[in-house]
């Protein structure tokens, strides 16, 4: 190998570290409500918790939505109203087995243990 390649494959090497650690620039604030989101639509085995939690959700994105599109990030609102449309569906199967007096047999594709 020549000099040129090896001081290449050095740079990169020693390079790497440096870049990995600089992509995550996020404030905690962001950070936290990125975490929100992803369990925004988190399934939980007890329904009546379940319930409480996903009306919250869909309180919650339904307003995201609305400031996104305020905003005029149609992008944004399109995705927070495709989430809350999901967590109304989990929310309505919730219902549906606290009326029955049913508990969940699955969440998230995964059966409960008992």
């Amino acid at each position: 190998m020549s000099r040129t390649t090896i001081a290449l494959l050095l740079g990169a090497v020693l390079c790497t570290p440096v870049f990995a650690h600089a992509g995550d620039q996020r404030s905690s604030h962001e950070k936290k409500e990125e975490a929100e989101k992803k369990g925004a639509l988190k399934e939980h085995a007890d329904p009546q918790k379940d319930a409480k939690l996903q009306k919250a959700n869909v309180k919650r994105l339904e307003r995201n939505a609305e400031i996104e599109r305020a905003n005029g990030n149609r992008v944004g609102a399109w995705a927070a109203e495709g989430d809350a449309k999901h967590a109304q569906k989990l929310l309505g199967k919730d219902e549906k087995a606290l009326e029955r007096g049913e508990d969940k047999q699955h969440v998230d594709h995964q059966e409960v243990k008992k």
